[in-house]
């Protein structure tokens, strides 16, 4: 039985940054889950120009591109980690 995990970070007071970062990246996500990956690679190329230390930025755009270079196959978007 596969089930789906919700996986939240949860900040005490955040800054301003943090919430565009947050922003920005549930944005860049939801393009790529809608089948749009040509639109979420350019969201998350400025992102990751803007918050290059955001590791969760970096790992998205890495499947983003590698789904814009499989050309017309069915996008996954779901991410399994190898490890904790």
């Amino acid at each position: 039985m596969l089930s789906h995990l919700l996986i939240h970070q949860l900040a005490s007071d955040p800054s301003a940054r943090w919430v565009e970062l947050r922003d920005r990246y549930e944005q860049a996500l939801s393009a790529y889950v809608n089948g749009e990956p040509t639109q979420s690679a350019g969201e998350l190329i400025k992102l990751v120009a803007n918050f290059p230390e955001d590791e969760p930025s970096l790992l998205l755009l890495q499947r983003v591109v590698d789904s814009i270079a499989a050309k017309g196959t069915k996008i996954d978007p779901v991410i399994r980690l190898q490890r904790k």
